[in-house]
């Protein structure tokens, strides 16, 4: 029993562990737009950017989504950022900088992360329910300010483009180009961050616990009834001759 009980402290000793720190969700269009950042050590930060069209207004000419934009405004000291993986189609890349009407402008005096369809083909649809996560990287020269992990002021942006498409000339030809229709712009907050727990005492037990069954009464021995029912034997056939 003892032995249960120290594996379920240590498995809640790991649960104690800092989990990433979630963005306050923000809508745009009927879009879920946030961001969660986890600490990977060495001044390394992942961020996971979550994009979920399953409310999107399909009446809007927003109909793709092109770049995002995150940051928090408290860390400048950027050395290197890095596109992990995204689930969103396109060729993607990311970049230090802010999005702005050309999707990303790369600035590495920026605080800003910015990612972006590297070939403006407007892969990424906002239609059909989809959902997109691009996981991103960013290494850091020293930490931060930690204090801007729970500032209101972090922004979070997306950019959305349509095809335009014209007819023209006097054989209606018709020609089609991105165009980009909108974008928002907004501020989240990552909420209170917990420090990581570490622990340096090992828990350790000496003590097994056994458990056995013991009778109420005490219970002889095997040889001992054996012998009893020997020397009955032997006084049964004594008093017999007697009786003779």
């Amino acid at each position: 029993m003892k032995r249960i009980v120290n594996v379920v402290c240590v498995a809640a000793a790991m649960l104690c562990l800092a989990g990433p720190a979630s963005a306050t969700p923000v809508t745009f269009q009927g879009g879920v737009f946030d961001v969660t950042v986890s600490d990977l050590g060495s001044d390394v930060y992942r961020f996971v950017y979550t994009a979920d069209f399953a409310g999107w207004d399909d009446s809007t000419p927003d109909d793709f989504i092109t770049a995002i934009d995150f940051g928090l405004t408290g860390w400048h000291d950027i050395d290197a950022v890095t596109l992990v993986s995204d689930t969103a189609p396109g060729d993607w890349v990311v970049v230090q900088g802010s999005g702005n009407a050309n999707n990303c402008n790369e600035n590495t005096n920026q605080y800003k992360i910015c990612a972006q369809e590297d070939s403006l083909l407007l892969s990424a649809s906002t239609e059909d329910d989809q959902k997109y996560t691009w996981t991103i990287d960013v290494a850091y020269n020293t930490l931060g300010n930690l204090d801007a992990l729970t500032s209101d002021e972090n922004p979070i942006m997306a950019i959305f483009y349509t095809l335009d498409c014209k007819t023209t000339g006097r054989d209606q030809i018709e020609t089609c180009e991105p165009k980009q229709t909108g974008n928002f712009s907004l501020t989240t907050d990552y909420g209170t961050t917990t420090d990581e727990v570490t622990t340096t005492d090992e828990v350790t037990t000496t003590d097994e616990v056994t458990t056995t069954d013991t009778p109420t009464g005490d219970v002889p021995e095997p040889t001992v009834m054996t012998l009893l029912g020997a020397g009955l034997l032997l006084v049964g056939r004594r008093l017999r001759r007697s009786s003779k």
